[in-house]
């Protein structure tokens, strides 16, 4: 490929932060190469770090057996062979040398995906045996898209768990919105269960709850299936799976009810066949209150780990509304740890940023405080000066830790990082509110800041008390451009940044604010 489209290539790939998937992003990488390597398909192997093997997150035009095949050469180990070597690497078809005792046109080429160092994937890709494909500036130019993809793929990655996090946020902020919307804990049971229907996609469901005078299973609430479909005689109960995750205390997959021995006799159920069912108990420190049944998957054959997970974030939420106890604390605890669980991924990608997010909350509650403003405002400012900089995930490390000037496109790539923070967090209904803090906390007070170039009071409120407080802690920071500056030096910044850069009365509150916290010790950077 000549240097000039791969430049272009390479300019393509690194603006692919917002492709929809790892399937999008892969098949926009490959297109250039469609005509030199006229490729049969591919699939694309994603290394999970936890389980330390690889998993199947795309397949385009590849047969089952072509697939079974690329399974066996990861279990021979080739994969990790040529992840070693680090460069594409050209394996003849095995299916095809056996049946027809020679090299054939069949050929898997599988590309490595390393980032950093570390081992990312790989693509397996079907193609004919080809001049190009034994063609060295071919495999040049492929061993260095290799690497822009995987850092592609690993930001990707990454944004999904970002984004993964947030869906539990949501659930959770759903789940204490009904649990505090009623003392009734039926009413409130029946609202838990319908969420946990919709996230959970299931045809019906049933909570039952532990009688403590006879410490026997009840049925309590039921959605999508009458609750006598459930049995009331505890012998029933005892003998099925209900019977087990309440003894146990864990939770159960049942892939098909039916055919299991262990239950299908049981009786737990009265005229009422479910297929594939998901059981969680409801686990106090005394022990299990109660049992979480969801029955018939939609829309897949059967119940997944990451429905477990979704379950049993509902059924912990349902544990609250029936001890009534640490109700609002705890779930917004719940709520402020995963928030600040965000804050660490942004640490991950910026080292000298480590600590950043937690510090400018904390300058931006003092000066709230000064403000007088409302709880609910302070509540808002508090998780999106945590969240300020979350956008920054979607950013290239390279950019971030850049020790000298950027160019105008790296520059570019750092303004959009507001924006795509708000993209982030915009499904979170609790942080509505806070949506606006992120998009804006790069706004100037005289109108030449960004994303939308907002001037004086027009810029939020809060946007502007995280202006001031995210720049105090810039430059009290060391950043891999210059050392930090001293405390007298930085307010010395902030008073001549004061209109025109900030807004002068928070400016003239923040400055007492950092002030006294000086006085009370060092202000710590960690």
């Amino acid at each position: 490929m000549p240097p000039d489209k791969l430049k272009d290539l390479q300019t393509f790939l690194e603006s692919l932060t917002h492709a929809e998937g790892i399937g999008n992003l892969v098949e926009q990488a490959l297109k250039p190469f469609k005509s030199s390597l006229n490729y049969r398909g591919y699939l694309v192997l994603v290394l999970d770090e936890e389980e330390d093997q690889f998993s199947l997150r795309y397949v385009r035009n590849l047969s089952r057996s072509s697939q079974k095949t690329v399974f066996n050469l990861i279990d021979e180990g080739i994969i990790d062979w040529s992840l070693e070597r680090g460069e594409p690497t050209i394996i003849p078809h095995p299916q095809r040398i056996e049946q027809l005792g020679h090299l054939t046109e069949d050929n898997f080429l599988i590309i490595p995906l390393i980032a950093g160092g570390e081992r990312v994937g790989a693509i397996v890709v079907l193609c004919p045996l080809s001049d190009n494909l034994m063609n060295n500036q071919v495999l040049k130019s492929l061993s260095i898209l290799s690497h822009i993809l995987a850092t592609a793929i690993e930001n990707f990655k990454l944004r999904s768990n970002v984004q993964r996090k947030i869906e539990k946020l949501s659930t959770l902020i759903k789940a204490s919105t009904i649990i505090s919307s009623s003392l009734i804990l039926d009413d409130v049971l029946s609202s838990l269960l319908k969420l946990t229907l919709k996230e959970v996609t299931s045809e019906y469901g049933f909570l039952l709850l532990m009688d403590r005078e006879n410490e026997q299973l009840l049925p309590k609430a039921s959605l999508g299936a009458s609750l006598s479909k459930i049995s009331n005689d505890p012998k029933s109960l005892s003998k099925g799976a209900i019977g087990l995750v309440a003894k146990s205390g864990k939770p159960l997959i049942i892939d098909d009810y039916e055919k299991d021995p262990r239950f299908c006799a049981s009786g737990e159920f009265v005229g009422l066949a479910p297929r594939t069912l998901l059981l969680v108990p409801l686990k106090t420190k005394k022990g299990v209150s109660g049992v979480l049944v969801l029955c018939n998957a939609r829309d897949k054959p059967f119940y997944t780990n990451d429905n477990l997970r979704t379950a049993l974030t509902l059924a912990n939420s349902a544990v609250v509304a029936i001890e009534k106890s640490y109700l609002y604390e705890d779930l917004r605890q719940s709520f402020l740890d995963t928030v600040i669980a965000l804050t660490t991924l942004i640490d991950m990608k910026d080292r000298y940023t480590r600590g950043h997010s937690v510090r400018v909350t904390r300058y931006c509650l003092q000066i709230a405080r000064k403000l007088n403003l409302s709880r609910r405002e302070i509540e808002i400012l508090k998780f999106g000066a945590l969240l300020h900089d979350i956008g920054k995930v979607g950013v290239d490390e390279s950019i971030l830790h850049k020790p000298s000037k950027l160019t105008d496109e790296e520059y570019k790539a750092i303004k959009r990082h507001p924006e795509m923070g708000e993209d982030v967090i915009r499904h979170i209904k609790f942080l509505e509110e806070g949506l606006q803090i992120i998009r804006h906390h790069h706004e100037r007070y005289d109108g030449k800041g960004y994303p939308n170039g907002l001037k004086g009071k027009d810029i939020p409120l809060l946007a502007r008390i995280i202006a001031v407080a995210d720049a105090f802690d810039a430059m009290t920071s060391d950043r891999p451009y210059r050392k930090a500056f001293s405390f007298q030096k930085t307010i010395e910044e902030l008073k001549k940044g004061a209109g025109t850069q900030f807004d002068p009365e928070i400016v003239k509150l923040a400055i007492a604010v950092f002030k006294e916290m000086r006085k009370q010790g060092p202000i710590l950077h960690w």
